[in-house]
């Protein structure tokens, strides 16, 4: 059971670090309202 948390931690840990780093530039479905990239999904 620990190695099952340990790598889905790992896991979810680099799915943000991806969105962070390097699709911060990218439009996304993610993103909110309509934000073209993370610096105006911040301000949206």
């Amino acid at each position: 059971m620990e190695t099952a948390q340990l790598v889905a931690q790992w896991i979810i840990g680099l799915g943000i670090l991806n969105v962070w780093l390097l699709r911060s530039r990218r439009a996304t479905a993610y993103r909110g309202g309509d934000a073209r990239n993370m610096q105006k999904e911040f301000v949206v």
